[in-house]
């Protein structure tokens, strides 16, 4: 085999010797012709220092309504896929704003306040 194809071959195996898929023996194997090649030896250094430095960054976990909304976009759409083209309860405005945290505390506020007049005048009235 040329130098140059061996090369090749060996920059096509380097993913697979990045991510341990190969047997011990050929990667020890690939290894090997790896000292052959400082400059594709340099390359998987690198991608290993980046599989590294990403494997340190912490997983995000994204909002609870994105979760929401998303299947809520899929049922909609095999819904509409199938024919079944469904209409949403009347209420269903509903549980769309109790997610929105401004909202929930304005009904909340707005409780407290009924809350207190109602006691207010049950009190004036007891008087």
């Amino acid at each position: 085999m040329s130098p140059a194809r061996e090369r090749e071959a060996l920059e096509e195996r380097l993913v697979e010797l990045l991510y341990d898929e190969l047997p011990p023996d050929e990667a020890e194997a690939l290894r090997a012709q790896l000292a052959e090649h400082p400059d594709v030896a340099e390359r998987l250094a690198q991608w290993q220092a980046l599989r590294r430095a990403a494997a340190e960054v912490p997983e995000l976990e994204p909002d609870p309504q994105v979760h929401y909304d998303i299947l809520r976009a899929a049922r909609l759409a095999a819904d509409e896929a199938a024919g079944e083209a469904t209409k949403p309860p009347w209420w269903a405005f509903l549980v769309n704003l109790s997610f929105a945290p401004a909202l929930a505390a304005l009904g909340l506020v707005v409780l407290g306040a009924g809350m207190l007049l109602v006691l207010t005048r049950t009190y004036e009235d007891a008087a």
